[in-house]
């Protein structure tokens, strides 16, 4: 059963906040640590929460391999990274990936912050090995775990992550901004359906939500969201439970625990089952996406396609049916059956001829690079067939078909 634990180093936005009057929600900057079930160590931004992951990382045993994920290369996201213990051992391997910059590649990005003006050891001197990956919208893996991209609409080039293993979907979006300012719940502009359908059913969504509505009316075109806007794209998403997230470092734990329930008592008003928190530093979840039901093939398929928001997902369908039965319909479309006994070589060869008819643009793709090599690891559109084929060249039994 695939799951992917969550935790909260860092849970504050734009500077750090510390004291007596933030210790419930916490005064560190953005850092989430998710594990896989497969214990790969995934962490979300390396605000000055990271310095804590790193020192609990040094407790336990060697060598790291961690791959970070930032969303974008303002402070608050990177300002943590110097004092990440794990950064200055030999053995550690560290592939971060970033959202390609304007002017600056991520390596120069973070290696400015680290430059003997501001501290002490420069980031070419770290001992451990650093591989840089610039990242677009598209998706990528991280062993057994897929990893989706899109802009987010910031000040600066940022993207969100929707991080999936199995049926477990954990969706991170910060710093983001609405496109068009909603107030009944309805979102007309085009980029906010995007990123309703980046956040479709995601199982838990940390999102910014930053200000109150009020606080919004001066800091429009800052790149954050308000609460209401957080809660309100996440039901019309279909999301399981959101943190809030990117607390304003004017908002004490008081603040914070009011528009919580503020929060809630929106999403009771309208009839949601939404599960909505604020997230507080050292929280720790496990995620677990729905089990699939007992039932016919068809019912298996309609689930799948509903939890992946994509009616049109390619699916074969392996049975050991070998007559006709209501389990084999002709008219359900983009499925195909493949009857038992059957060998490696006639699998790889019906899922050839299956995505090629299905995604007859397949030329056009390019094939995909292992996350961990030099170069940034291969993007290819979210959505539509070219994904499907991307997917299955990722997967061992399928790469000699290609």
């Amino acid at each position: 059963m695939s799951f992917l634990k969550v935790r909260f180093w860092g849970t504050r936005g734009s500077v750090p906040t510390p004291g007596d009057k933030t210790a419930i929600y916490g005064g560190n900057t953005s850092c989430v640590e998710i594990r896989t079930s497969d214990d790969d160590l995934i962490v979300l931004d390396c605000g000055t929460g990271i310095r804590e992951l790193g020192r609990e990382l040094m407790r336990g045993p060697g060598p790291f391999r961690i791959h970070l994920l930032i969303g974008h290369t303002h402070w608050d996201h990177i300002q943590g990274f110097p004092f990440f213990m794990p950064a200055f051992m030999p053995g550690t391997e560290l592939n971060i990936y970033a959202p390609l910059g304007f002017q600056r590649s991520l390596q120069e990005s973070l290696s400015g912050q680290m430059q003997h003006p501001y501290f002490p050891v420069e980031l070419n001197d770290l001992p451990s090995r650093i591989h840089y990956h610039e990242l677009e919208e598209g998706f990528f893996r991280i062993g057994d775990v897929l990893v989706e991209t899109q802009y987010l609409n910031h000040t600066a080039p940022a993207i969100g992550y929707r991080i999936s293993s199995g049926n477990t979907t954990v969706a991170y979006v910060t710093d983001h901004e609405s496109y068009w300012l909603s107030t009944n719940g309805s979102f007309p502009h085009p980029g906010d359906q995007r990123h309703i359908a980046f956040l479709r059913n995601a199982d838990l969504l940390v999102h910014d939500a930053q200000y109150t509505c009020e606080e919004y009316k001066t800091k429009i075109g800052w790149g954050h969201s308000t609460i209401d806007y957080a809660v309100d794209i996440a039901m019309a998403a279909g999301v399981k439970r959101l943190a809030l997230f990117h607390h304003d470092p004017t908002h004490n734990d008081a603040t914070v625990q009011g528009l919580e329930a503020a929060a809630r008592k929106r999403v009771e008003d309208t009839g949601s089952d939404l599960d909505v928190f604020a997230a507080a530093e050292g929280m720790q979840l496990e995620v677990q996406g729905p089990r699939l039901k007992d039932g016919l093939a068809t019912d298996f398929i309609y689930q799948i396609r509903q939890k992946t928001a994509r009616p049109e997902l390619p699916v074969i369908v392996l049975t050991d049916i070998h007559t006709g039965s209501d389990q084999l319909s002709a008219e359900l479309t983009s499925i195909d059956y493949l009857i038992t006994p059957f060998s490696p070589s006639m699998l790889r060869s019906r899922v050839h001829a299956w995505l090629a008819r299905s995604a007859p643009a397949r030329s056009h793709a390019a094939p995909a690079a292992p996350v961990d090599a030099a170069g940034p690891p291969s993007v290819v559109p979210p959505h539509g067939p070219g994904r499907y084929l991307e997917i299955s060249r990722a997967v061992p039994v399928f790469q000699a078909s290609w």
